[in-house]
C-alpha cells in the first residue's frame, strides 16, 4: 500500500541519500514531450535542507528539459528506488526553482547545501517539497552483488537511531565519473558555453531555456520569456472560439427575446451556425499566423 506524507521524513531521506540514482520528472504545460532524466549519486548531487526543502546539483547536459518546464510551470518530481533485496519506491512531489551558475546567489546556494562544487554545474535546482509518496517497489529488479551480505533491514522510523541501517544501499553499483571528465575537457578548451547555447537554450517543445546559455547567443531573456507566455496563453484556439460562441449566443438570445418577447429557436441556431464558421476560420488562420510567428 501506498503511504503519503506531508513532508520528507527523516527515516526516508537517511535512505533517499544511500541510494544510487535518483529521477527527475517534468512536462510542459501543453507541449509533447515529457522528460525522465537520471541523476547520479544522490549522496554527492543531493542536499536536504528539511522536510519541506532539498536541491541538486544540475549539471551540464545534452537537453534542458527540466530547466525549461520548471521555468514555465514550477511542476517537478522526483523519485528514489531500492535495488537492494529490500524494495521500496519514494517519490517528492514539488515545486522547482532555478538558481544558475551565473546568478549571484549561485556559490551562496552551493555552499548551503555543503556539497563540492562539481565543474560544469549549469544550476542548482530548489525543491519544495509539498508532499511524499512510498509504495512497495515489488517490480523492481534487484542488482545482485556477491558482497551484499545478510538482508538488508527495512528502513522504517527509529531503524537509523537504533542503529540497525547497517547494509550500503549502493553495493552493486559503480559510480560512473564521464560527465564530470567531460565537462572538465569542455571548460579547459573554453567549448562549454558554446555547447549550452546549442543544446540548452530551447526544450525540444520550444519553451525557453538555461537563461545564461539564453543570453550568450544574445537573445533577450524577458523578451523570450513573454513570448513564451504570450505563447501559452493563446495555444487553445479552440477554447476563445468557444467563449466566443457562447458570448454571440447569448447576446442574441437576450436581443431577440427583448424585441419579440419570444425566442426563435429555429432563426437563432442559423445565426450562430454563420458565427461557427466565420469564427473557425477566422481562429484557424490566427493560429496559423501565431504559430509561425513563435517557429512551433
Amino acid at each position: 500500500m501506498p503511504h503519503f506524507y506531508d513532508s520528507f521524513p527523516p527515516h526516508l531521506q537517511e535512505w533517499a541519500l544511500e541510494q544510487s540514482v535518483f529521477f527527475t520528472a517534468s512536462a510542459p504545460t501543453y507541449g509533447r514531450h515529457i522528460n525522465l532524466s537520471p541523476k547520479g549519486v544522490p549522496s554527492s548531487t543531493l542536499a536536504i535542507f528539511d522536510e519541506n526543502h532539498a536541491a541538486y546539483l544540475d549539471l551540464t547536459g545534452s537537453g534542458t528539459e527540466t530547466i525549461s518546464h520548471i521555468y514555465e510551470n514550477g511542476r517537478l518530481t522526483i523519485m528514489f528506488c531500492s535495488f537492494s533485496s529490500k524494495p521500496r519506491i519514494l517519490r517528492l512531489f514539488c515545486t522547482g526553482r532555478v538558481v544558475e551558475h551565473d546568478h549571484p546567489a549561485f556559490q551562496e546556494t552551493i555552499a548551503a547545501m555543503k556539497l563540492a562544487e562539481i565543474p560544469g554545474t549549469r544550476a542548482v535546482v530548489l525543491l519544495d517539497i509539498w508532499k511524499v509518496q512510498t509504495s512497495c517497489g515489488y517490480a523492481v529488479p534487484v542488482v545482485e552483488s556477491s558482497d551484499l551480505g545478510e538482508t538488508e533491514k527495512a528502513i522504517e522510523p527509529g531503524a537509523v537511531e537504533k542503529g540497525e541501517l547497517k547494509q550500503a544501499s549502493r553495493r552493486g553499483f559503480d559510480d560512473r565519473h564521464m560527465l564530470e571528465k567531460w565537462m572538465v575537457n569542455k571548460i579547459e578548451k573554453k567549448a562549454l558555453g558554446e555547447y549550452r547555447i546549442k543544446w540548452n537554450s530551447r526544450s525540444l517543445d520550444g519553451l525557453p531555456g538555461l537563461r545564461a546559455a539564453r543570453r550568450m547567443k544574445g537573445e533577450s531573456v524577458w523578451i523570450g520569456d513573454a513570448r513564451a507566455r504570450a505563447y501559452n496563453a493563446l495555444y487553445h484556439p479552440m477554447a476563445v472560439m468557444l467563449g466566443m460562441i457562447l458570448g454571440v449566443v447569448l447576446t442574441l438570445a437576450v436581443l431577440q427575446s427583448s424585441s419579440s418577447g419570444t425566442l426563435n429557436v429555429d432563426k437563432t441556431l442559423a445565426t450562430l451556425y454563420l458565427v461557427l464558421r466565420r469564427l473557425s476560420l477566422m481562429v484557424e488562420r490566427s493560429w496559423t499566423v501565431v504559430s509561425e510567428g513563435f517557429g512551433r
